[in-house]
Formats: C-alpha cells, sequence, structure tokens
C-alpha cells in the first residue's frame, strides 16, 4: 500500500510534478510506466522470496511435497500485495495534501490485519470479505488445491477498480506545481 499511495503522490508532495507534466507524455502513460515499474518489483520481490523459500523447504523437508501446493500458496503473497497497491493508488488520486504516506498506509494495513485476525476467531464466512489477509486460506489451498473463487474474484475487483479509477481520476486531476 505504501508504494501504491507513494508512486502517484510523489511529484505533488516533493513539488516536481511540473517538470512530470510538462513532458510530452501523457498522463496515462506517466501512470502506465509507474504501475509497470511497481509490478515489476512486486514480480522480482516475489521471485527472490519464492526462490528463498523453496531452498528453505527443500532443505528442511522431511516427506515430499507438493510443488505446485507450495507455488499456489506462495503466490497469495503477490495476490495481497497487488490488492492493497491498488487500495494505495486509489487513496493516493484522492488526497491532495498527503504529506507523508506511512501514516495511511501503516494504518489501513494495519487495521485490515487487525480486522482479519478478530474475523479468524469467527466461522462467517461473509465477515472475510472484509480483509484481504483473509481471502486466501492456505488450509482449503491445500486440502483443494484450488483458490476460493468468491474470494479470488473480490480481490481482482479491487485491483481492476483501483487502477481504472485510478487512471481516470489521474488524468483528470489537478496537479499544482511549485508556485
Amino acid at each position: 500500500m505504501n508504494l501504491g499511495m507513494s508512486i502517484l503522490s510523489k511529484e505533488t508532495r516533493e513539488r516536481t510534478a511540473d517538470f512530470l507534466l510538462v513532458k510530452p507524455v501523457s498522463r496515462s502513460a506517466v501512470v502506465t510506466a509507474k504501475v509497470s515499474a511497481a509490478l515489476t518489483m512486486f514480480l522480482i520481490t516475489d521471485a527472490l522470496y519464492y526462490a528463498a523459500a523453496a531452498v528453505i523447504a527443500f532443505t528442511v523437508r522431511q516427506s515430499t511435497y507438493s510443488a505446485g501446493l507450495f507455488f499456489m500458496v506462495n503466490l497469495t503473497l503477490l495476490f495481497i500485495q497487488l490488492i492493497f497497491f491498488g487500495i494505495g493508488m486509489v487513496v493516493s488520486v484522492f488526497m491532495d495534501k498527503l504529506r507523508s504516506v506511512l501514516p495511511v498506509s501503516l494504518g489501513t494495513v494495519f487495521g485490515c490485519y487487525i480486522i482479519g485476525a478478530l474475523i479468524a476467531a469467527g466461522k462467517d464466512d461473509w465477515a472475510r470479505f472484509i480483509s484481504p489477509f483473509r481471502y486466501f486460506d492456505c488450509v482449503y489451498i491445500i486440502n483443494n488445491s484450488r483458490y476460493e473463487t468468491p474470494f479470488l474474484i473480490t480481490g481482482a475487483v479491487i485491483v481492476a477498480v483501483s487502477v481504472v479509477t485510478c487512471y481516470f481520476v489521474y488524468a483528470r486531476k489537478d496537479i499544482h506545481a511549485i508556485s
């Protein structure tokens, strides 16, 4: 979420928006480049994480395990990163006077984590929709060799709506430069 919020609000916060926006590039191209850079960072980070986790799992294994299920469980990290990245992007395009992204992003992610921990104590499946941390249940993935479709769709909708909203709002947003 921190990356999603800072990726678009950085120019406004650091007063460099006039430099970026006078270039012969459309605002949607700017957003596309920034989103592509963030996705590249996520994929590299997750690949390194998966490689390290696979080495550790292979080293400490006491019996055989399914590499496919291991990959599916680890892929949930990317899904959660994308959900919070999308939420962060939407928050950043709507907050004009954002001085620091850390308190907002930490508060939101920590709040979702606490809500997810409280939800884990109950048995209501509908309550799991509140926290993205509860969308991907590792036990369900291991037992059924698939993700829970309603939560996967919800996560995809959150990401898609966030990205589309971000493009739409950022293209029409009045970005103040150095005054």
